[in-house]
Parts: structure tokens; C-alpha cells; sequence
């Protein structure tokens, strides 16, 4: 029987969600702890990759389990799980419901903060420069209307097109500081660390808006990559 789970994790110790040689990874330790609890070998395949250190509040990956899983059973593998993964629930699905591609729309919140902070260092960026918010939104009501993301890609050539149907771009000021949310269809690999990095350059003055657009339109590779930081990215939400 499949079942699809809802999972959360902090990204901070792992070396992203998929399973890689020499590193620790989240499905690594999902799989390590599923192979304990049902002695044999399960394995779960995640709703997408998410970067080293990333973190994901909402987070879903299907498995095949010999027996359905109770409280208990959910209970007792979280039990198992080191303290930054968490196991919400299991639900049965159709055997040929598939976490990664039966996937519609998933949003990213990318979050900065202005003041030192030991509580917000493994969940936000910081960021000590003044930032032009106005001119920071102004670029992040421009993604809605690019197609092709192949600039704000590190591994273009890994996909069949670059093109992604962005539904939702917006900048918004809190009291912690800012949270970019983005939401569409799929993300290409890098795509939002390299979107938050170049509108950080946007917000200090680096580049001005006509730039900005300009690599939305030419669709080329940025020239300089420099991705934000891993930490302040959060996966919030996926639909199905």
C-alpha cells in the first residue's frame, strides 16, 4: 500500500533532502529509520530536492509499507527520528500517486533579517545594509511575467526547457525583517537562492531594476552567481 507522508524538517545538519554519498542527507535518515522500524528496506521518494541547509516546513514524500500505519506507528517513528525531522501523518493514496510529480504548485519563503540575531542565524539571512524595499518589490512584480528562468539556473542543461509558470511573487516587510514568497509550478535547481541573491544586489544599489529585467528577459546565464544564503529558504508549501 502507498502511503503519502507529511513531513517538516530543519535543514541546518543535512546536506539537503536526497540521498548522496559521503554526506548526510534527509531521505538518508527517513530511510535508515523506516528500514529499522519495518526491517526492510523502504524507500521514500521525496516531493523534490531542496539545497544543503534549506529548510522545509511543509514537505511530502510517498513510500510502499508492508502494513498500514497507525498513531502508534507514527508515534514510534518519530520517536526514532532525530529531533529536527518530524513525522505529522501517513495517508493512503492510489498506488500510482507519485509525491514529486502529482505536485501542481509549490512556494518558497526566502526571509532576511536586519538585526543580529541568535535565535533567527539558522532561519534567516542576515543582512546588515540598508535596503531599497521599494526597489526590492518593484523587481519581484516583474517574475510573474518572465517564463524562461534559464538565467536563474545553475544546471540548465539538466532540464529538457527553463520555462516555469510563476503564480505568485511578492516582497513583504515584517518585524523580523523581510520574507520574499514565490510560488509556481516548479523551481529549477538554484533558482530561488539565485533570484534572492541578485534582488539583494537590487536592494543595495549593485544593479538597477533595468538590469534586472534584463536578465529576466535575455535568458541567458548570469555572468556572477552568487546565491543567497541557504539558510534564510524555507519550502512552505506544496499542492496536489
Amino acid at each position: 500500500m502507498r502511503y503519502f507522508l507529511h513531513l517538516s524538517y530543519k535543514g541546518t545538519n543535512y546536506h539537503g533532502w536526497q540521498r548522496q554519498p559521503n554526506v548526510l542527507s534527509v531521505q538518508e535518515v527517513l530511510e535508515s529509520v523506516f528500514e529499522r522500524r519495518f526491517g526492510q528496506f523502504i524507500h521514500v521518494m521525496g516531493c523534490g530536492r531542496t539545497d544543503a541547509g534549506v529548510h522545509a516546513k511543509e514537505y511530502y514524500a510517498h513510500v510502499d509499507l508492508p502494513i498500514a500505519p497507525d498513531d502508534r506507528t507514527i508515534f514510534q517513528l518519530n520517536k526514532m527520528l532525530p529531533n529536527d525531522i518530524a513525522l505529522f501523518d501517513a495517508v493512503e493514496v492510489a498506488d500510482t500517486a507519485h509525491a514529486q510529480w502529482d505536485a501542481v504548485q509549490r512556494t518558497y519563503e526566502y526571509r532576511i533579517h536586519f538585526q543580529k540575531n541568535p535565535y533567527l542565524e539558522e532561519w534567516s539571512a542576515y543582512c546588515d545594509k540598508q535596503l531599497e524595499v521599494s526597489l526590492m518589490q518593484e523587481a519581484v512584480a516583474m517574475l510573474p511575467n518572465c517564463t524562461d528562468y534559464l538565467a536563474f539556473c545553475i544546471t540548465p542543461s539538466a532540464y529538457k526547457h527553463t520555462r516555469c509558470k510563476v503564480t505568485e511573487a511578492v516582497l513583504k516587510v515584517e518585524d523580523s525583517g523581510l520574507c520574499f514568497r514565490i510560488s509556481s509550478n516548479r523551481f529549477l535547481r538554484g533558482m530561488i537562492r539565485l533570484l534572492a541573491g541578485r534582488l539583494l544586489e537590487v536592494g543595495r544599489g549593485l544593479i538597477g531594476l533595468d538590469e534586472w529585467r534584463g536578465h529576466l528577459e535575455a535568458c541567458t546565464p548570469l555572468r556572477h552567481r552568487v546565491p543567497a544564503l541557504a539558510c534564510g529558504l524555507h519550502l512552505v508549501e506544496i499542492k496536489y
